[in-house]
């Protein structure tokens, strides 16, 4: 009797041959994490193609760790080992840039504060500040008038950064103009 030869669906043979899934499941995702890790593209494409292959490998450990108990409990752990993997791969470079935009948006926040503060305070007074902490406290207007405080008190900078953030600077010009400014991140934010 001729044998004939069976063939495969391409997921049939990834369910048969698990542990080459499991290989293939990280060279993907590792392939995929190159463009993040060089030039901070998004990690998406790295996590779905990790976890498609992961889920054909945990499909293939399962139905090829039927035989004993020890066998499943093995599989189970390098399922688990695999997904976590796959998992610090898509989260970990995403944390990592998400921090130091947070910052950048927080010394932003709080420069537009000032600069809203640094205008009431002259469109009641007349003039610019001497600096912040005249902000803090009531000024009193050429016709007697009270306002204040125009901000409760100075923001600080954002904590930490590569390089950490310098305090705000008020630089009032002759000219009756102003900036605030701050670096911090390798960014130097400036408004108005």
């Amino acid at each position: 009797m001729d044998r004939v030869a069976r063939a495969w669906t391409p997921l049939e043979w990834w369910r048969a041959h698990p542990w080459i899934a499991f290989g293939g499941s990280l060279f993907m995702t590792a392939a995929a994490l190159i463009p993040v890790i060089v030039d901070g593209r998004s990690p998406i494409i790295a996590g779905i193609g990790g976890l498609l292959m992961l889920a054909s490998f945990i499909r293939g450990v399962q139905l090829a760790a039927r035989r004993t108990a020890l066998q499943a409990v093995l599989a189970g752990g390098a399922a688990i080992l695999a997904a976590l993997v796959v998992f610090a791969a898509i989260v970990v470079p995403l944390y990592g840039g998400v921090q130091p935009r947070v910052r950048i948006a927080k010394a932003t926040a709080d420069i537009k504060s000032i600069v809203s503060a640094i205008k009431e305070y002259k469109e009641h007074t007349g003039s610019l500040p001497t600096d912040l902490a005249a902000l803090n406290s009531t000024a009193t207007n050429a016709r007697g008038e009270a306002a204040g405080p125009f901000l409760p008190s100075t923001p600080h900078p954002p904590v930490h950064g590569t390089p950490p953030w310098t305090t705000y600077t008020y630089v009032h010009h002759p000219s009756g103009t102003f900036t605030v400014s701050a670096t911090g991140d390798g960014t130097t934010i400036t408004l108005p």
